[in-house]
């Protein structure tokens, strides 16, 4: 797949302005913003150190889902083929299971303990894969879900 640069810095900027009054979320990189998922018309954006995912959806930018529902460092965000979404927690090394609107689904215990959980995949079959930092060397793993 092609990417294009300069589309990508445009999106960065545009986010990076996006915010408005001190009520609205805003994407720095104080917060590491860490990882993007296109879904549907929704742009989710994971902040690692603001234990959150953010949603840009019409110009808009607004929490998607929070520490209120297990987010611990997020770092990587995979769509489902149900339409839910997988969140990678690096703080705690699980993945969560959210809905389409944010709300918690389910945790799955990936058994890498904390700040090893770097990255999710899902791919169209359903078939869930992590990568794991272990002593600095990634390792690739696939999630057998219950």
């Amino acid at each position: 797949m092609r990417q294009n640069p300069l589309l990508f810095a445009f999106l960065v900027i545009a986010l990076c302005a996006c915010g408005g009054d001190d009520s609205s979320p805003s994407v720095t990189d104080d917060i590491l913003p860490s990882h993007l998922l296109v879904d549907g018309d929704q742009l989710l954006i994971a902040e690692t150190g603001a234990n959150r995912v953010l949603a840009w959806v019409d110009e808009e930018l607004d929490i998607f889902a929070d520490a209120s529902v297990g987010l611990a460092q997020p770092v990587g965000i995979a769509a489902l083929p149900s339409g839910n979404i997988f969140v990678a927690n690096h703080g705690n090394g699980m993945l969560v299971e959210l809905d389409a609107k944010g709300a918690f689904q389910r945790t799955v215990h990936t058994k890498l303990g904390d700040n090893r959980l770097l990255s999710v995949a899902v791919r169209s079959d359903g078939s869930v894969f992590i990568v794991d930092d272990k002593g600095g060397f990634g390792s690739l793993y696939r999630v057998m879900l219950p």
